[in-house]
């Protein structure tokens, strides 16, 4: 599988997982989440509360902007993290497969 098929292949993944934490999250609101974990963090229910923060995190995770902080072409697919040639330019000719280094992060909005 090539990288730019295993790019979107992933981004659709995420996007699914993303979408089903959040449909899960639309009774209560992270706040609601946070309140109840506070709550059984005083009763020392660490691993309950966890749970709750982990949802609250879903939420916040999901009202968050996907940043791309840096795309490169490269001449071939990647061998692994930060193991790349980049491209001397972005000329491609008609029907040429080209493929792309990326790094992203998350920001809250």
């Amino acid at each position: 599988m090539n990288l730019s098929k295993k790019f979107i292949f992933l981004g659709l993944i995420s996007i699914f997982i993303i979408t089903s934490l959040t449909m899960f999250s639309f009774a209560s609101e992270e706040k609601d989440y946070i309140n109840r974990a506070i709550k059984l963090l005083d009763e020392e229910k660490y691993n309950e509360a966890v749970g709750e923060l982990e949802e609250a995190l879903a939420i916040v995770r999901s009202k968050s902007n996907l940043e791309f902080v840096k795309v490169v072409f490269t001449n071939e697919e990647a061998g692994g993290f930060g193991l790349y040639n980049q491209k001397e330019n972005a000329t491609f000719a008609s029907g040429e497969t080209f493929f792309i280094y990326g790094r992203a992060k998350l920001t809250c909005m």
